[in-house]
């Protein structure tokens, strides 16, 4: 992760949900098949409201290019 061209290669980032309940849901997020969240990431669905909760990628800059993108629904 920290070669020089690092920025500019082709990554495969995940989001994984890990675990749901009726008030969170628990993510974990990869880059290249390593986890870089610790244990979980814990989204509040109680508190989150749907126009305030975003989950996904972001990227700066003008040269960022998704090959695929797939949801898999729980």
């Amino acid at each position: 992760m920290n070669s020089e061209d690092w920025w500019t290669s082709s990554h495969d980032i995940e989001i994984n949900v890990t675990e749901s309940t009726a008030t969170t849901n628990n993510v974990e997020i990869l880059i290249d098949g390593v986890v870089i969240t610790g244990d979980s990431y814990e989204i509040n669905k109680s508190t989150d409201s749907d126009a305030d909760n975003y989950t996904g990628f972001r990227t700066w800059g003008t040269s960022m290019a998704a090959d695929e993108l797939s949801i898999t629904e729980l």
